[in-house]
């Protein structure tokens, strides 16, 4: 839905946003290495990450993209997956094919090199148990024709909107959703969004003292 583009924009605009899959050099998906040109290590990654929150310090909320415990092959420290858990969470929505067309422009911008094309293949192989052989094969063929946007929506549809069918509103209590068919005004909504929880945080923190004083 182009939730990297939009961290990238918040963060150009000076708001407390990190990439975490831009830090790790991975999407965090079994096509999660296709783009990037190298790997990161977790002492690289993590020297990183501490970088970007020093950053984000002083920050109440910052923003990020819903991660498990790893991503690719590293491991994300405990603390910020707790605090993902228990933050507030944003659903971003977007229409297919906007979605199909960012999927396409964003792992593949110049258009696929040899490297890619590989892990694009071997990716949708482990894909066999998920999606069955008969699929895969169909989606093997599109590659070979070129047809990656093809590929990109087949990918949508029959795997990720599946795999990803806890992150309806009516299955979690999402505190806003924001549509994503313009990056600009996606973060011009979540930068509204910042302002408005900013300033209930500095409200509650002032009558938490003043409690305090009392």
């Amino acid at each position: 839905v182009g939730k990297t583009a939009v961290l990238v924009e918040l963060a150009r605009r000076g708001l407390p946003a990190v990439d975490l899959e831009g830090l790790a050099c991975h999407r965090g998906s079994v096509f999660g290495t296709v783009g990037f040109t190298g790997e990161r290590s977790q002492k690289d990654f993590e020297a990183l990450l501490l970088r970007e929150l020093d950053r984000c310090a002083g920050a109440p909320f910052i923003f990020l993209e819903g991660e498990g415990a790893r991503i690719g092959n590293i491991h994300l420290p405990p603390f910020l997956v707790q605090a993902m858990a228990e933050g507030i969470h944003i659903l971003l929505t977007a229409p297919l094919a906007a979605r199909v067309n960012r999927i396409v422009t964003e792992y593949l911008p110049p258009g696929p090199s040899a490297r890619d094309l590989e892990q694009i293949r071997a990716a949708l192989g482990a894909l066999r148990w998920r999606m069955g052989a008969a699929k895969v094969e169909q989606l093997l063929a599109k590659v070979d024709e070129g047809d990656y946007y093809g590929v990109a929506e087949a990918l949508c549809t029959d795997y990720y909107d599946c795999l990803y069918s806890d992150a309806r509103p009516e299955r979690h209590p999402f505190y806003a959703q924001v549509a994503v068919e313009d990056v600009a005004n996606a973060a011009d909504r979540l930068s509204d969004l910042y302002d408005a929880l900013r300033t209930r945080a500095i409200s509650s923190e002032r009558s938490a003292v003043q409690s305090e004083s009392l």
